[in-house]
């Protein structure tokens, strides 16, 4: 339940930033983009609220969640703006 919480903060957190660049970017396309990440990475932070409230943990499915990597897979790191912009 620790990881859930740790993950719910760093979603919130994320959307905090992508809401703050997309204030500040000048073109309207990034604007829009990290409008539209903000909102994503709140609903992703909503879904984890919502299992956070309903008791479910990870070790009911064998210590992993529903498309979450498999032990031997490494997980992606988090894109940041630059590479956003870059696309």
């Amino acid at each position: 339940m620790e990881d859930l919480n740790a993950k719910l903060k760093k979603l919130l957190s994320e959307a905090d930033d992508c809401e703050l660049i997309g204030k500040l970017a000048c073109d309207p396309k990034k604007r829009e983009l990290f409008r539209r990440l903000a909102t994503d990475l709140r609903a992703m932070a909503r879904d984890i609220e919502a299992v956070i409230a309903r008791g479910e943990v990870a070790a009911k499915r064998g210590g992993l969640l529903p498309g979450s990597p498999t032990r031997s897979e490494e997980p992606r790191p988090p894109l940041d703006a630059r590479q956003v912009s870059q696309r």
